[in-house]
């Protein structure tokens, strides 16, 4: 009987991503873990499923699904699923800093070359 219903629960899972349309729903994926941690990417997800993204199925969206849940209720962090220290990603600070300070070298470079005959 719990086979049977776990099949049924299958069924109706992979019914409605076929009926939201594949790539769709693997897009809609992708955007909603990108909203959880925006370094989370294409080749990420795929490794989770243990494919390319490219390739996944509709079990597999019921399995990021599941995952995706687990993440959003604390079940897990994100970081442990998808191997990310939290602690050696630059902060937000840190990164807008760096774009200034590359901003500012591109500039000085820039004026040099003009500057030279």
């Amino acid at each position: 009987i719990i086979d049977k219903a776990m099949a049924i629960c299958q069924e109706t899972l992979d019914k409605q991503v076929n009926k939201d349309g594949l790539e769709e729903t693997k897009a809609k994926m992708l955007a909603a873990f990108r909203q959880v941690a925006d370094w989370i990417d294409e080749d990420m997800l795929g490794a989770v499923c243990g494919k390319e993204f490219d390739k996944l199925g509709s079990r597999d969206i019921v399995k990021l699904r599941n995952l995706y849940t687990a993440i959003h209720d604390g079940f897990v962090s994100v970081e442990s699923v998808f191997g990310k220290n939290k602690e050696n990603r630059p902060t937000t600070n840190e990164t807008e800093t760096l774009d200034k300070m590359n901003a500012e070298i591109s500039s000085a470079l820039e004026d040099e070359k003009s500057s030279t005959p």
